[in-house]
């Protein structure tokens, strides 16, 4: 919620959305405004981004220019905001995790395009692969939900299965069973909503199969 206050009440045509431990380069803004202006379709821009940066093995990420992809890791992206208001921002039932998933392709129904710029680089100083009960919980229920929403039955019958199965397992190293459980729980309240024969016509579904949706909500 305090998110989408901030894409509404925010002044000019585009809007950085940023974690508060991240630094970027001074030519940041005008590169990734630039790229967007580029093509008329292009409505966020992900730059290169170093996950855990200042500490041990850092992660590197997008460091391919100029890709179409199907999503993004909102601790530093430009957004044109007119594109954040037609796609309706973040869902603010998800309140944590896969909302940028889900924000994503909400804008790629739209028509909107997510592409990446090397040329900068957002440099974050979380760890992408922390683990929490809040984590678990939440990627778990908005794993789903997104699934449900964005992929056809067939994928979205598997991804449930195969993803409990995958949960469990990764839960059980750490202790987090529970919380996994929780979220099959908390998920199916809302199976109605979600899962609806309105499928995306724009959003690259290998992009979001049973494997890597819950790669893309880390």
């Amino acid at each position: 919620e305090t998110f989408n206050i901030g894409f509404e009440t925010a002044q000019g045509d585009y809007i950085a959305i940023m974690d508060d431990d991240v630094e970027i380069e001074g030519k940041w803004t005008k590169t990734l405004v630039n790229r967007i202006r580029s093509k008329e379709e292009v409505a966020l821009v992900q730059p290169r981004l170093i996950e855990r940066y200042g500490g041990e093995d850092p992660i590197v990420r997008y460091e391919e220019d100029n890709i179409e992809i199907s999503g993004f890791i909102g601790c530093g992206v430009l957004a044109e905001k007119k594109a954040l208001r037609k796609s309706g921002y973040y869902n603010e039932e998800y309140f944590l995790y896969a909302n940028e998933g889900e924000l994503a392709l909400k804008m790629l129904e739209n028509e909107h395009k997510i592409v990446t710029c090397s040329e900068v680089t957002t440099k974050h100083k979380g760890d992408p692969h922390a683990l929490s009960s809040a984590k678990f919980f939440y990627q778990t229920r908005n794993g789903l939900w997104t699934a449900w929403r964005f992929q056809d039955p067939y994928n979205a019958t598997v991804f449930t299965i195969t993803n409990f199965m995958r949960g469990i397992k990764r839960a059980s190293k750490s202790g987090f069973i529970s919380d996994v459980v929780k979220g099959y729980f908390s998920a199916f309240r809302k199976f109605p909503k979600y899962f609806t024969l309105q499928k995306s016509k724009s959003a690259d579904y290998k992009h979001w199969s049973a494997r890597n949706i819950f790669k893309s909500i880390k």
